[in-house]
């Protein structure tokens, strides 16, 4: 079975075989719009917020310093790859980018359910934290990313947890609008965190793109920052002008649309105050 159509931009060289008898199991999934929030109600966590403006932070008994004592600081710090300042942002844990970063992975892996051998692709991977729970469980994924960087560091880590072998690395300028899969192959098509970096105008074709690539019955999982509405998206972000920016965060009621046009069902569930996670299956 032929699953890249050009390998031209690969980081990893090994090949694998697709193990079409282990598919994730449907049968505790319903179809249509559902809701579903967490037992606990979510709330906003202080812990890694970044300080407000004028808020003294450690070190600073008022908060602040001279324009010379900032570029003074900032030539001590060496600069950041684009990794590190990914990982860095996780590390924070801020509302609207990473809070609860590690529990909406795991629950992420959780609603793909596929199991050992089965074929995971893992969109805008990042620096690979999602596939490296399905690698650890036996999946083959496929990592997709425009940058390279970010692949070298999946890549490493993938390398450190002895799962390399089990992970496919390509660059992809547009990984949520032109795949270089097969239809019809895939098991789960996953996304972390990644949904806002596409236009809203390009958001039904990208779940179009990302359905086209998984079998039928296979599982489509976002997660992210996203929002019921457009009400609710301009209230978050008058609310919390420090923690979000003015990015083309997913709508549920939009998203739920997109996903029903590309013969998706569809549920979700909430994970923090604006992080949720969505996911639904290709109609046979």
């Amino acid at each position: 079975m032929v699953l890249i159509k050009d390998r031209a931009d690969m980081i990893t060289t090994e090949r694998y075989t697709v193990d079409t008898s282990c598919t994730s199991d449907d049968s505790s999934r319903d179809a249509g719009w559902t809701g579903e929030s967490m037992d606990e109600k979510p709330t906003l966590q202080d812990e890694g917020h970044q300080p407000r403006p004028g808020q003294p932070q450690a070190g600073q008994p008022d908060g602040r310093t001279s324009p010379a004592e900032q570029a003074a600081d900032q030539a001590d710090q060496p600069r950041l790859t684009e990794p590190q300042r990914y990982e860095q942002a996780i590390a924070t844990g801020q509302i609207g980018t990473f809070e609860r970063y590690d529990d909406i992975l795991r629950r992420a892996a959780e609603y793909a359910a596929v199991g050992y051998g089965g074929l995971v692709v893992n969109i805008f991977s990042r620096t690979g934290e999602l596939g490296l729970i399905f690698a650890r469980r036996g999946c083959q994924v496929i990592a997709l990313d425009p940058s390279a960087e970010m692949l070298e560091a999946s890549l490493s880590k993938a390398r450190s947890a002895g799962v390399d072998r089990r992970i496919r690395h390509l660059r992809v300028p547009q990984p949520f609008l032109s795949l270089p899969l097969e239809s019809d192959t895939a098991d789960a098509v996953v996304s972390a965190f990644g949904l806002h970096a596409v236009p809203e105008q390009d958001k039904p074709q990208a779940i179009c793109e990302l359905a086209r690539v998984l079998r039928p019955g296979g599982t489509l999982v976002l997660a992210d920052t996203m929002f019921p509405d457009e009400d609710d998206r301009r209230e978050a972000l008058r609310m919390y002008p420090q923690q979000l920016e003015d990015l083309p965060f997913a709508d549920l009621s939009r998203l739920a649309v997109y996903f029903a046009d590309a013969g998706l069902t569809f549920r979700c569930e909430q994970m923090t105050v604006v992080n949720w996670v969505v996911w639904g299956h290709k109609k046979t």
